[in-house]
């Protein structure tokens, strides 16, 4: 069943028109006339809310309809990484050709990929394969996360999303990395890889502070 028949039958049997429906999600009638018509769908704070409303599982308001929305993300992400990928390996060659050290630009070009794929990976499993109760040793684990079935199915779910918007920036900033090597020095070159693996090792704590800021206000 699409998300929007289920939200539709939801509604229905919750006895709610669109306008009062509206009003509890905060948000206009004609959001939720797009949602159940199938023109869009709601943000992750807006599904926590129907689940509460509807005393229902996200897992069960993020099938069929929504994950379709996921899974463009999925085509997008790959694509990027795939003219990454195709660049660091010209890059290496080009670098051979201009006699710089070809070991550098080989350990940069598999090194500038790691964290961004590691992002990826953890995207396609908590999307697609979450854990489904909550558990000390797979998944976002934090005290507000692990409080109750909805806000660990939110913190899966929202986690892995950010987690996937990180891994785009991170593959772009991987093709720009590449570009600019081929026209700076071999320090210069070096300096810059350094900073690029910086930038991605603190960037996977970005996701974390979002995420508990979000649920911290689900909280209150």
């Amino acid at each position: 069943m699409e998300f929007s028949e289920k939200l539709k039958i939801l509604r229905t049997q919750a006895n709610l028109t669109q306008n009062e429906l509206a009003d509890k999600l905060y948000i206009s009638r004609q959001a939720v006339s797009n949602y159940e018509q199938g023109r869009g769908y709601p943000s992750m704070d807006t599904l926590v809310l129907m689940c509460k409303l509807f005393n229902t599982s996200l897992d069960e308001l993020l099938s069929s309809g929504v994950k379709k929305r996921f899974m463009r993300q999925v085509v997008i992400i790959v694509s990027i990484m795939f003219v990454s990928l195709i660049l660091s390996v010209a890059c290496v060659y080009l670098a051979t050709i201009k006699n710089l050290s070809t070991l550098l630009f080989l350990c940069g070009g598999i090194g500038i990929h790691i964290i961004p794929f590691m992002c990826l990976l953890v995207y396609l499993l908590f999307q697609y394969n979450p854990p489904k109760k909550a558990n000390k040793f797979l998944g976002y684990r934090t005290k507000r996360a692990m409080s109750n079935q909805l806000m660990w199915d939110y913190s899966q779910a929202y986690f892995s999303t950010l987690y996937a918007k990180v891994a785009s920036v991170l593959f772009c900033m991987n093709i720009l990395y590449s570009i600019v090597s081929l026209f700076v020095g071999f320090t210069t070159c070096l300096i810059l890889l350094c900073l690029v693996l910086c930038i991605q090792a603190i960037s996977l704590l970005i996701p974390i502070f979002f995420v508990e800021k979000n649920l911290k206000k689900f909280v209150k």
